[in-house]
């Protein structure tokens, strides 16, 4: 019992520690998801991860496709880039300036970038940069809408916009 008191100690610490303007995507699939749809605070999130790894398992869900789990949708790391665009967005204006720079590599890693195609996102992100960032407020998601429309209109790029 004070192991999983424990465990589920470090889990709302580490939900807390989540910085303010990150989005919270809560636990996914699997039972916990399902039993406490709609719930939101630290403690339903620790208890949808109790029941998602120590009552059920969520990779029984994601296996069999019940509880929320949709094994027929692409496998995608979507919010990871959305997280880490976020978490980095000054960082990340200062490296599209440039065209440049670890942010940008790591990003275009992130959406899945073919090493051949990025120079070319590099080289878009630096001339697209005032639309990208068309004011000082742009948050991560008016960042994300504008380097997608960007791309989708780039032949080279279009394939990683989805």
């Amino acid at each position: 019992m004070k192991k999983i008191l424990s465990l589920m100690a470090v889990a709302a610490i580490t939900m807390a520690s989540q910085p303010a303007m990150s989005k919270d995507y809560g636990p996914g699939c699997g039972i916990g998801k399902t039993l406490l749809e709609g719930e939101t605070g630290v403690g339903a999130h620790v208890g949808a991860w109790f029941l998602n790894t120590q009552i059920l398992p969520q990779s029984f869900s994601q296996t069999s496709g019940i509880l929320g789990c949709d094994v027929t949708q692409q496998v995608n790391n979507e919010k990871q880039k959305e997280l880490f665009i976020a978490e980095n967005i000054d960082d990340l204006s200062v490296d599209m300036a440039k065209g440049q720079g670890d942010h940008l590599i790591i990003l275009a890693s992130l959406m899945g970038i073919a090493e051949k195609d990025q120079p070319k996102f590099f080289e878009l992100t630096q001339t697209s940069y005032p639309t990208i960032f068309s004011s000082s407020t742009t948050d991560a998601d008016m960042m994300i809408a504008a380097l997608n429309s960007e791309m989708a209109v780039n032949p080279d790029l279009a394939t990683y916009v989805y």
